[in-house]
């Protein structure tokens, strides 16, 4: 009886896609963002030339909270707006209402591997700053260290599900509660 060995996917994932600038939209910036599968399940991330490797368990993390993030700004009802109700995760999320809207955001320290010199630069010892948010008119950006990349709706799905694909994890269903039930201040989960 022989086994099949699963393929290694690490030399064979690899998506790039020119991103949108969301806060240099009015000038029609562009750069390029790629993702790619690397070996132990975990994913890279490069905009341009600057990226990190990230271990499955944060390329997850990421991916849903850039899920949540685009939950946020489909929901156009703040009474009925929701959160998906996940206790764990490495990215502390907030939900803030500001400005008659939701906004998300969710940060972290993680270690990670082979980040550019640019992204190294005032890295704290614990390992490199992460941030994913809601950014103005309907936005979203990426914060790796001190570097932020804002991108569009189409971009960000894009990004979650090839981050998914790369470290070969389905998407999740959450049950979801009312933010405004919960508390909405800076309602955490």
């Amino acid at each position: 009886m022989h086994m099949l060995e699963s393929p290694d996917l690490t030399s064979t994932l690899s998506f790039k896609r020119e991103f949108l600038c969301w806060r240099g939209r009015e000038f029609d910036d562009r750069y390029e963002c790629r993702v790619a599968a690397i070996e132990g399940r975990g994913a890279s991330i490069e905009f341009e030339f600057e990226g990190i490797y990230v271990g499955s368990e944060v390329a997850a993390d990421i991916a849903f909270c850039l899920s949540e993030a685009l939950a946020m700004t489909e929901q156009t009802e703040v009474e009925s707006a929701t959160a998906a109700l996940r206790y764990e995760g490495l990215l502390k999320r907030k939900y803030r209402f500001s400005h008659g809207a939701w906004q998300f955001s969710a940060t972290g320290v993680f270690p990670v591997e082979n980040a550019s010199i640019e992204l190294l630069k005032g890295t704290q010892s614990a390992g490199t700053f992460v941030a994913v948010r809601t950014i103005e008119e309907g936005g979203f950006e990426l914060e790796l260290e001190e570097m932020g990349y804002s991108f569009s709706t189409q971009d960000a799905l894009w990004l979650q599900e090839k981050l998914l694909e790369v470290i070969q994890q389905p998407p999740k269903q959450h049950p979801r509660v009312r933010l405004l039930e919960a508390g909405y201040g800076a309602w955490k989960p």
